[in-house]
């Protein structure tokens, strides 16, 4: 699926693919973002962070990098179940509906960037309304841990750290 965007999820060992809007490609699981796209998954989600306002002077003191600290990242997703009849689009929405309550992974690819979030709990909400090929919702993903984890491996080499033989110096290849 290169050179487009997607989004997988992942729990129990199955896999859900929603594929990007701009795609000519037929859906594997009959779900397609919509054109209000992710929201949530390129930025940063908010700051935690205590800080000690001066007592004669403007602003607060620094803060150290290691206090530095992010809530959550919550990642909203426009998506639509499609399919050829009512049925297909039937079967699409429930195998997301098959994601609530589980702990999941998020993964999205979008042209060179791969990352994925693990731990993360979701939820979908379809609108009212729906046509007899197409049904909107809104999916909802929670990811206790913000980070977003490369897919691709890294590789490298440990070497002893010099002369003085102490501590080990990672040589990236």
């Amino acid at each position: 699926m290169a050179d487009t965007m997607y989004a997988e999820i992942s729990f129990d060992g199955r896999v859900i693919t929603i594929l990007g809007h701009d795609t000519d490609s037929t859906p594997p699981d009959g779900l397609v973002m919509t054109d209000s796209g992710i929201q949530g998954w390129f930025g940063a989600p908010d700051i935690k962070v205590s800080q000690t306002e001066r007592q004669t002077g403007n602003g607060a003191h620094d803060v150290p990098d290691d206090e530095l600290l992010y809530a959550a990242r919550t990642v909203t997703m426009g998506v639509a179940a499609v399919g050829d009849t009512r049925q297909d689009v039937i079967e699409a929405t429930n195998r997301l509906l098959d994601a609530m309550g589980r702990t999941v992974s998020l993964r999205v690819a979008d042209e060179g960037s791969d990352t994925h979030v693990d731990g993360a709990h979701c939820r979908i909400e379809w609108e009212a309304d729906w046509a007899e090929g197409w049904h909107v919702g809104t999916l909802t993903i929670v990811c206790p841990r913000p980070e977003r984890l490369s897919t691709a491996p890294s590789v490298g080499l440990m070497t002893p750290g010099g002369d003085s033989g102490l501590g080990l110096v990672f040589d990236s290849t």
